[in-house]
């Protein structure tokens, strides 16, 4: 009897959400004033309102299409889940709103429900999608945080969806961790900080892919792969994002290519002997 496959990271974060939102409790119906809902910095800070969208639901209203607000009550507070805009252009005007409403939900299950109806209902940007993510303890997330803090680039990295996605395609969590700790370490000793393209997604993505595909070849050599991301000193990686190296193996596009300019450096490096 075959033994049973381990869950890819993919389904493990599927598994981790689906956890949590079974503890959740049915939600009850309330109508609730605008000036009694707030905003929480750590779901949807004030920053994060989007004034066009607001404008729009002020400039539009139609009380038949105010739809219902989900919230969640802490303390004497009712905490906005999801309706932020529809809120936000009601703000200087008491307004009642249709709410349901959840009580007594810790921190992560506020968190997995925010991911949850945000995902359904309008596309969030990345990174707010990975510190909700982070903050319920999704595994993808907390795996992508840890690399950013041990290759002390937390406040840089702008791809975060490409960092989620080099540790999905990992066979396991601990390998998508590694390539991604690879890109980043690699990347890192390639270029200055003051480089302000090295850490761009599809530099990452293709520096990650390396690892992906050779991490387990005693013939792969980092130093070799920091010497082609920076051309010897030469390229800069703003240059190495457009350099071509004709028809890329295994996928098409700018991202392709570098992986394939990475591996054929790496092999005029170790004499022609290819991974």
């Amino acid at each position: 009897m075959s033994e049973p496959q381990p869950l890819t990271p993919r389904q493990e974060q599927e598994e981790h959400q689906a956890a949590i939102l079974a503890t959740i409790p049915r939600p009850k119906y309330k109508r609730i004033p605008s000036g009694e809902m707030v905003l929480d910095d750590d779901l949807n800070p004030q920053e994060g309102i989007s004034h066009t969208w607001a404008n729009f639901y002020r400039n539009h209203w139609v009380d038949a299409l105010a739809g219902v607000l989900f919230v969640c009550k802490v303390g004497r507070r009712y905490v906005i889940i999801d309706g932020r805009h529809r809120w936000f252009a009601r703000k200087g005007n008491p307004y009642m709103f249709d709410c349901l409403v959840w009580e007594g939900l810790a921190p992560e299950q506020m968190q997995a429900l925010f991911q949850y109806f945000n995902q359904q209902r309008r596309q969030p940007g990345p990174m707010e999608v990975h510190r909700a993510a982070a903050a319920h303890g999704d595994p993808v997330a907390l795996r992508v945080d840890k690399v950013l803090g041990v290759r002390g680039v937390t406040g840089e990295i702008a791809a975060i969806s490409t960092c989620e996605a080099v540790v999905r395609k990992g066979t396991s969590l601990d390998d998508g961790e590694a390539a991604l700790d690879f890109a980043l370490r690699t990347l890192t000793a390639a270029f200055p900080r003051t480089d302000r393209d090295r850490l761009k997604g599809m530099l990452i993505a293709a520096t990650a892919r390396v690892y992906l595909v050779h991490g387990s070849n005693p013939k792969l050599h980092e130093d070799r792969i920091v010497k082609a991301l920076n051309g010897s000193g030469k390229m800069t990686a703003g240059q190495l994002l457009n350099v071509g190296v004709g028809s890329p193996l295994g996928g098409t596009g700018r991202t392709a290519a570098i992986f394939r300019y990475l591996e054929e450096y790496h092999a005029r490096l170790s004499g022609g002997n290819r991974l």
